[in-house]
């Protein structure tokens, strides 16, 4: 009698984090310069759309150095809603989730601070785009005044 030998491998899926920020284009990402530090990012956003918020520090803070919190300011919440803050894992960037809600001015601003304490300011105003509001949707929250984040 001969006896038949099977392997077998188990194969799991495990459920992935969310997928961070990534913002393709210019339109809400800023690589913030070591030259031009009073430059503000001009965006327009359509009222619905959420979108990457993305503050790349890179190219202003000296090499080796990381960022250890970042703060994010919204000064008009009822136009633009901020969640979701990170700092990505490289130290260099920062982003927040936005969502364009009702037509209007939005100025927003994150102070990152270093591992070493030296801050950094990088400045974005939002134009909101108004469309009428169609059956079914659904008026957005006001965002919130300020979000934290720490590595």
């Amino acid at each position: 009698m001969s006896t038949n030998l099977i392997q077998f491998t188990p194969q799991v899926q495990v459920a992935e984090p969310p997928p961070t920020c990534q913002e393709l284009g210019r339109v809400t990402r800023e690589y913030v310069s070591a030259y031009q530090r009073g430059r503000i990012h001009n965006s327009r956003l359509i009222r619905g759309e959420t979108r990457c918020l993305v503050a790349n520090f890179n190219g202003a803070i000296p090499v080796g150095r990381t960022i250890t919190t970042a703060n994010w300011y919204c000064l008009q919440p009822y136009a633009v809603a901020m969640s979701n803050a990170q700092i990505t894992p490289d130290g260099g960037t920062t982003q927040v989730m936005i969502a364009a809600q009702s037509q209007g001015p939005c100025t927003i601003k994150v102070v990152a601070t270093l591992d070493n304490g030296e801050q950094y300011t990088q400045l974005f105003r939002i134009m909101v785009r108004g469309f009428p509001w169609f059956v079914g949707e659904n008026v957005p929250p006001i965002g919130p005044y300020q979000l934290t984040v720490t590595a």
